[in-house]
């Protein structure tokens, strides 16, 4: 019940409040409440919560390196032996979720519509359950801000924090250094072509001979789970809206609305997560952690789309959020309500 309040209060409020102080003040205090959600939450409400206590037992009983990566077993580790409970790691990584707030108050045309558009599916995808990844986005994505609006050296310390937090983004950054190279169309017919991998599964013959080419641990063991039956399904409901708001985007705002060089960057990246998720959909684990990375940029795209097809910017955010609630709540079936 209480995930269900907390959206409704975000759409009341990124929607219909016109007044921009007490807007602001609304999202404020919706922030916190998420805050103290995540550190607060219990091993019931989700199952990545007793993976975490596994690492911090791994870190702190065992002396041994857990998946959950360096920065993850130094802060375990102070933590546990500075006397504090355990569970304090988890409000240190929720910090992720007042930053992307900052971070949207950064656009404050459609900062709200952007924030609607978060707390339907991302919230819940990244900060309640993958905390770490939750974290790195939020860093990464202040970073590109740094470097291609305010223009701020910056920006190099926030993309290596964000790297530190979660390796993974070092790909998000690789793609950010080459895509200036990279023209949308190019990308575009990429993103085709691995749609048509995907469908007629024209991977599955040559996947072991890349596994063993690459011979990355990670890699390794995400195509393992994968043989041992864990599965996807690319063209579920959601990706399949996921990738025809891509194909809007790509071809409407560059047409009808000015783009300046985040934006240009915002699309390359969502034709990036298209193109991960189809292409590398045979190893499931390593496909959607790819792609969510990229994917996160649509909730900047999303209010600009819907403010150039029905001149206001929270209709399809909007509606995107409500949509991805659903498909986590009830499709991924991922989250338990609260007991208190």
């Amino acid at each position: 019940m209480i995930y269900y309040t907390l959206w409704l209060a975000s759409f009341v409020t990124a929607a219909f409040i016109p007044s921009r102080i007490v807007r602001v003040f609304l999202i404020i205090s919706l922030a916190l409440i998420y805050w103290a959600l995540i550190s607060f939450r219990s091993e019931g409400v989700d199952a990545d919560y007793s993976q975490y206590l596994d690492y911090i037992r791994d870190v702190t009983q065992y002396n041994e390196s857990s998946r959950g990566g360096y920065l993850f077993d130094v802060l375990a580790k102070f933590i546990y032996y500075s006397g504090f409970p355990v569970t304090l790691i988890f409000s240190i990584y929720a910090l992720s979720v007042p930053i992307k707030i900052y971070l949207f108050s950064k656009f404050p045309s459609y900062g709200p519509a952007i924030f609607i558009g978060y707390v339907g599916f991302f919230i819940y995808l990244h900060d309640f359950t993958q905390i770490r990844a939750g974290l790195a986005i939020a860093l990464g994505y202040w970073a590109l801000y740094l470097r291609f609006v305010a223009i701020n050296k910056f920006w190099v310390l926030l993309a290596g924090a964000s790297v530190l937090v979660h390796p993974s983004l070092i790909f998000l950054f690789a793609f950010v250094l080459i895509s200036s190279y990279i023209p949308v169309y190019v990308l575009f017919i990429t993103m085709i072509l691995s749609i048509i991998i995907a469908l007629f599964d024209l991977l599955s013959p040559v996947i072991d001979k890349v596994i063993y080419i690459v011979s990355n641990e990670d890699l390794t063991l995400y195509y393992r789970l994968a043989l041992s039956g864990q599965e996807m399904k690319p063209f579920g409901l959601f990706p399949l809206i996921c990738l025809g708001l891509t194909m809007l985007i790509c071809f409407i705002l560059p047409k009808y609305h000015q783009v300046d060089k985040l934006t240009v960057l915002f699309i390359k990246m969502l034709l990036m997560s298209q193109i991960s998720w189809y292409l590398f959909y045979i190893i499931p684990v390593f496909s959607g952690r790819i792609s969510q990375l990229f994917l996160f940029s649509i909730i900047f795209l999303l209010p600009i789309l819907s403010k150039v097809i029905f001149k206001v910017y929270v209709l399809i955010p909007a509606a995107f959020s409500l949509l991805g609630f659903a498909a986590f709540m009830y499709a991924g079936g991922l989250l338990k309500d609260y007991n208190f």
